[in-house]
């Protein structure tokens, strides 16, 4: 619904709610870093988030993997464009950005995975 939705302005907030504390959100160069704003994180904490990290790919997958393959045209990427007879998948990185980001992408569901999480009372 985007703009007309009731939630938009709630859900626009939350785009600039910091997630660098979901340590299960963190890159490999993050990981060899290991310190978050409190400090080292200890093994067992990296096990643990990088555990999540792998849940949430295996719910994405299960999930996503049933609705595009049910409704593409609804869950399904957007189809690449041609610019001058090219493939997008062919184009520069950053001329593909341009093109648009898939609302459905694993990026996206983490980032929504780790702002219900943080908003459940427990």
């Amino acid at each position: 619904l985007g703009m007309d939705s009731h939630l938009w302005h709630y859900i626009d907030i939350l785009k600039g709610a910091p997630t660098d504390e979901f340590l299960f959100l963190w890159n490999e160069e993050e990981w060899l870093w290991g310190r978050g704003a409190r400090g080292e994180i200890g093994e067992g904490v990296k096990e643990l988030a990088k555990g999540i990290r792998e849940d949430v790919y295996d719910m994405y997958d299960l999930v996503m993997g049933t609705l595009v393959r049910e409704h593409p045209g609804v869950f399904g990427p957007p189809p690449r464009r041609k610019r001058n007879g090219v493939d997008a998948s062919i184009m520069e990185e950053e001329e593909e950005e341009e093109e648009g980001e898939w609302t459905y992408s694993f990026d996206n569901f983490q980032w929504a995975f780790a702002m219900v999480i943080s908003r459940h009372h427990y």
